[in-house]
């Protein structure tokens, strides 16, 4: 059975003739061809009806790009307005003993993140160093100012621990939210190789390492890395530029094995490609001299 996260148009389903063969709350859409379904993106099936949500509670359609769940869905959208929004299924959601219910009991809640921002007159980087304060906000206008004026273009998404972390292509940063404290920081991902564009992340701890795996999106589809302790960058793989593997554009995607000694690397138009240490180290190991960017 499919289900999905309504975040464009909660319980849509078809088919039907008639309100009585939709489920409660819902009424039967009754089409024409390919007249639009309300909420819905796409033309649907031609002349099929749908038993919609008349009063969809959701955002507008929009480019979501990544998502992480820790008991609510927070996505990230890759426009210059983008919005981090978070989806909070209702209370219950989590008591049925069904957990496919999360993503299908309505009532849920959309917010969208508001960063009180630091104040200008401080240089760049005492911003970049101190915390500073979030909140939601039920105005997605207000979440798309937010986003317009610190992460337009957002991109991969992680969540660990109750840490947030993401990233701006457009910006060129990585804001790290914490979800408990709602205190917020930034950096940019700009170093030595690292000059394109930051795509998919993952946050990887070990028992005594913290570091994010950056792909990217540019003309030299590296795969870069951030030691979360010490801010230092290195690169790890370099892709389509000088002396790298001769991959094609752009790295989308980065995952690890069960017991992080293996890294998988996808390569857009080309192939996915398995990266291993020569010590037989996890990734998340201990490191012995680990290059890092000049002036990081």
């Amino acid at each position: 059975m499919l289900t999905f996260i309504p975040f464009l148009s909660p319980l849509i389903s078809g088919d039907c003739d008639a309100d009585i063969d939709c489920a409660e709350g819902l009424v039967c859409d009754l089409r024409d061809g390919t007249t639009p379904v309300p909420g819905c993106l796409g033309p649907g099936v031609s002349g099929k009806d749908y038993c919609v949500n008349p009063t969809p509670p959701g955002p507008t359609p929009s480019p979501y790009e990544s998502f992480g769940f820790v008991g609510r869905f927070y996505t990230t959208e890759d426009k210059t307005t983008g919005a981090l929004t978070r989806y909070t299924p209702p209370p219950e959601a989590f008591t049925t003993g069904d957990t496919r219910d999360i993503l299908r009991t309505p009532g849920g809640t959309w917010e969208y993140l508001v960063l009180n921002e630091p104040p200008s007159t401080l240089p760049w980087d005492q911003q970049a160093a101190a915390n500073y304060t979030f909140g939601w906000s039920k105005n997605r206008a207000d979440g798309q100012a937010t986003a317009s004026a610190w992460f337009p273009q957002a991109e991969g998404i992680d969540i660990k621990y109750g840490i947030l972390n993401m990233v701006s292509k457009g910006a060129k940063i990585l804001i790290t939210l914490d979800l408990t404290e709602e205190t917020w920081t930034y950096d940019s991902t700009i170093s030595g190789l690292f000059t394109d564009q930051p795509d998919q992340l993952t946050r990887m701890f070990g028992h005594a390492s913290d570091y994010i795996f950056f792909a990217e999106d540019g003309s030299n589809n590296d795969v870069h890395f951030r030691n979360m302790e010490t801010g230092e960058y290195g690169t790890l793989v370099e892709g389509g530029g000088a002396g790298g593997v001769g991959v094609g554009s752009e790295t989308t995607g980065l995952a690890f094995s069960i017991d992080n000694k293996f890294m998988y690397a996808a390569f857009q138009g080309d192939a996915v490609y398995e990266f291993y240490r020569e010590d037989g180290r996890a990734f998340n190991g201990t490191t012995i001299d680990t290059k890092y960017h000049d002036g990081a």
